[in-house]
């Protein structure tokens, strides 16, 4: 909630520096320390300026992030199943599951919308080759980093092996496509206008980790996903822990 109003703070023109969070002074940069929300920032201060407290904006933007994961993951899967029965229930799974409610103490993890947005467009791009569509896809995963930077960092996992499959499966078109000048300029254009605009989210964090390093292998083993934690709620829910 801090963040949020930092961000709404600086938005609407209250204070001039968006990192420079002032709840460690002199400490400069601190958003950069972890998530910072930024890119959902806009919803919540549309709250705000509606006349909403604090406390009531950070639960509508709640709300909204919860509204925008069912929606956007029910487009996904009507795209991929055309059954409505399906894509509601993979929706409901994707907004509301018995995993997502065990973070409700690590808000950061609820901006994910993005991310069936990302798979959408790019399944798009393999019926079609528009290289709209593939801006669009890669546009996705950078607004997921600026949604949620730890979600935006393993999104491009899942998408980089949903590309190599591609690229195998269709490498005959792929071929034939490259030969076309102006679709390969209209592919390297998408790339390079995303790199820029995820540049001023990513340079202060590549800044922060030559500051205080990375984190070694074995402090972040522990949250690797096991077949285990496909089955059971992870501790530190405030509703599923009889569970």
């Amino acid at each position: 909630n801090y963040f949020l109003e930092h961000a709404h703070k600086y938005l609407t023109g209250q204070i001039g520096s968006l990192w420079d969070a002032p709840f460690m002074y002199p400490e400069e940069k601190v958003l950069s320390y972890s998530d910072n929300l930024i890119g959902t920032a806009p919803f919540y201060s549309i709250f705000r300026l509606s006349g909403f407290d604090r406390e009531t904006s950070y639960q509508l933007w709640f709300i909204t992030l919860a509204a925008l994961a069912f929606i956007c993951c029910y487009y996904l899967l009507i795209l991929i199943f055309k059954d409505i029965y399906a894509a509601a229930i993979g929706a409901f799974i994707f907004a509301f599951s018995i995993a997502l409610q065990s973070q409700f103490t690590h808000a950061q993890t609820f901006p994910r919308f993005p991310v069936p947005l990302a798979f959408a467009m790019f399944i798009i791009f393999t019926r079609n080759f528009r290289p709209l569509f593939f801006f669009l896809s890669v546009l996705m995963v950078v607004y997921q980093l600026y949604c949620g930077i730890y979600l935006g960092l393993m999104l491009i996992i899942p998408m980089l092996i949903f590309i190599i499959l591609f690229c195998i499966y269709e490498w005959k078109n792929i071929i034939a496509h490259f030969s076309n000048l102006s679709w390969f300029l209209k592919m390297i254009l998408a790339l390079v206008i995303n790199i820029l605009i995820s540049l001023p989210l990513v340079l202060p964090y590549i800044a922060r980790s030559k500051m205080v390093g990375m984190n070694d292998f074995q402090y972040v083993l522990p949250t690797v996903p096991t077949p285990v934690s496909h089955f059971y709620s992870q501790p530190g829910s405030l509703i599923w822990d009889f569970l």
